[in-house]
């Protein structure tokens, strides 16, 4: 529509609507009109109302097309002829290594475990032996039926809830299993210099008790190990206190460590952590030195204020209302490093290769009435293979955190059918929420540490996408390949 049209449509619209004011307004007073009046009201002042109006929108249309435009900086002066040229570095299809996952879920306490069972269809909720709704009905829930929370329970204070003491609970095996990881990836660090001290120490915690002795790492700047980064990520409905004894509690068990940079993230979303990790692969690939990373969460929802909370908003699974969450728990953790990290080769297993996240989000609601579309998720797919340089045909498996609502199986379903048809969705999609339920913040690990393991597997053949949905709104999508895996696009070319 031309911009005359518009401009003739605004001012019938507003001089309708002046007219209409005006004449009843001197119907109801009785007023005897002036023919000065008359022009006034009826002709000059809608043109004048338009006019106004019309500008202040070109001014808005203006303001944002400015705010548009791309900052210009000024050009570098060129680098001399003895300063050797740098590649630019392609940092869209920028990668980390996965050295290990952990995790702990209803359906098994390592992820070749839980996808074992999950696949077998003979881990599912039911109702729970201790919770009830608000109607003193039974809560179908996936608690971990052996979890040993007495010891964590009694260690801390009373104020700290039940689902903290559950999630912290959780974490402890997990935790454990990559700090062990963490002493192991160390011995393999290349050592110049063997002197009695060492950066990490020597002593090891009961808990840590049985692990390999610690190789001594030289003194020169060249063979110290990286400084780890721990990630804690936990929901922001902890409270401060809580957060800060989940805090003081990961800090005692890594004290085998040398002062590791713990930081201890409250986030909302799944897709929170991935944008936080994003912008640590960033921050690695600037460096341009090793690096490494341990990222640990958990969350639980298996408690009576929870429940109770989730009813009353209308997030409980009940009889009758099928298609809210059932409550679950889980913790997870991933050891990252950066692709160059000295001896990656070499391990066993394998590490898998993970690429930088795409992360887009629906203008619907995926809890909306009617039909969801896919359109967004199978974008995010997508764009999370051509991240890793993959066509549709590497697609080998989509491990994805959907559970038994509609909206977000038929969601992925339907993403992977427009993206790569010739696979079959009910042979190469796993959905860990149909088994576990809804794991909370630890959603945003789960999927990628059970994908972590199919691309580690030694007939691994092509790539595995990692996809969050639990979300309303937000879609995160993950691309893992095996270390050594070429494209097929490379390998045509070759």
């Amino acid at each position: 529509m031309s911009k005359l049209l518009k401009a003739g449509l605004l001012c019938l619209a507003i001089g309708a609507l002046v007219w209409l004011v005006t004449l009843w307004q001197w119907q109801t007073a009785d007023r005897d009109v002036s023919g000065p009046e008359i022009v006034g009201q009826l002709f000059v002042l809608p043109v004048m109302l338009t006019a106004v109006l019309w500008l202040a929108v070109w001014g808005v249309a203006r303001l944002r097309a400015d705010a548009a435009k791309p900052v210009v900086l000024k050009a570098r002066p060129a680098a001399s002829a003895a300063t050797p040229a740098v590649a630019p570095v392609d940092e869209r299809r920028l990668n980390v290594a996965v050295v290990q996952a952990a995790v702990r879920l209803s359906a098994g306490d390592t992820p070749e475990q839980a996808l074992s069972q999950i696949r077998s269809g003979e881990v599912r909720p039911g109702l729970d032996p201790d919770l009830q709704d608000l109607d003193g009905a039974p809560v179908f829930t996936a608690r971990l039926p052996d979890l040993d929370v007495e010891g964590l329970r009694q260690a801390l204070p009373p104020e700290v809830g039940d689902r903290v003491v559950r999630a912290l609970s959780l974490l402890q095996a997990p935790a454990d299993q990559l700090l062990e990881r963490v002493l192991m990836l160390a011995d393999d660090w290349p050592v110049e210099v063997a002197p009695a001290a060492s950066p990490l120490t020597m002593d090891r915690p009961a808990h840590l008790s049985g692990m390999a002795a610690m190789v001594p790492v030289g003194t020169r700047p060249a063979s110290v190990l990286p400084r780890l980064t721990v990630r804690l990520a936990l929901p922001s409905s902890w409270t401060e206190a809580e957060r800060e004894h989940a805090a003081a509690w990961l800090r005692m068990r890594c004290e085998v460590l040398a002062s590791p940079a713990l930081h201890v993230h409250a986030l909302d979303q799944a897709d929170a952590l991935w944008a936080l990790l994003d912008q640590q692969t960033l921050q690695w690939s600037r460096d341009g030195l090793p690096q490494w990373c341990l990222v640990l969460v958990a969350d639980s929802a298996i408690d009576e204020r929870e429940i109770e909370r989730r009813q009353s908003v209308g997030e409980l699974f009940t009889g009758a209302h099928q298609t809210a969450r059932i409550p679950g728990e889980a913790a997870a953790g991933l050891l990252l490093t950066t692709a160059h990290w000295p001896g990656l080769d070499e391990q066993i297993p394998p590490p898998a290769r993970l690429f930088r996240p795409v992360r887009l989000r629906r203008d619907k609601s995926a809890d909306a009435a009617g039909r969801v579309g896919a359109s967004v998720l199978q974008d995010a797919m997508g764009q999370a293979l051509s991240v890793c340089a993959a066509l549709p045909d590497d697609l080998t498996h989509v491990v994805t955190d959907a559970d038994h609502r509609a909206s977000r199986t038929a969601e992925v379903f339907e993403s992977l059918q427009g993206l790569a048809p010739q696979l079959d969705p009910m042979l190469s999609v796993t959905r860990i929420g149909e088994a576990c339920a809804d794991q909370g913040l630890a959603g945003a690990l789960v999927a990628i540490a059970m994908a972590t393991s199919l691309a580690q597997e030694d007939d691994a053949p092509g790539v595995t996408l990692a996809v969050l949905v639990q979300a309303t709104h937000e879609r995160v999508a993950l691309a893992l390949t095996p270390w050594t895996w070429v494209p097929s696009s490379a390998q045509a070319k070759t």
